[in-house]
């Protein structure tokens, strides 16, 4: 798979665990940018999509962090997983 589906579904399963049965499965991860710094890290831009409006609330969690809790665990296993700063 393209790394870009990989990182995506690497937050998507982060976002599983963490939700549990508060969010329906039919959420979205998409992998919108991915740039590779000359400083030898990458930058990933995610896009987060969800089936209704009230699921937001839900994904961001309150003052935004559920959705900063996924985003480091993601990034942590990205890490390991491309052995360089994501």
């Amino acid at each position: 798979l393209p790394m870009r589906m990989i990182a995506a579904e690497m937050t998507r399963e982060k976002l599983t665990l963490r939700l549990h049965e508060e969010l329906p499965y039919q959420l979205t991860v998409e992998t919108e940018k991915w740039e590779d710094k000359p400083d030898g890290t990458t930058r990933i831009d995610q896009i987060v999509y969800v089936m209704r409006d009230g699921h937001k609330g839900i994904l961001l969690g309150a003052k935004g962090e559920t959705i900063k809790a996924v985003g480091q665990a993601a990034r942590v296993e990205l890490m390991g997983f491309l052995d360089r700063p994501v």
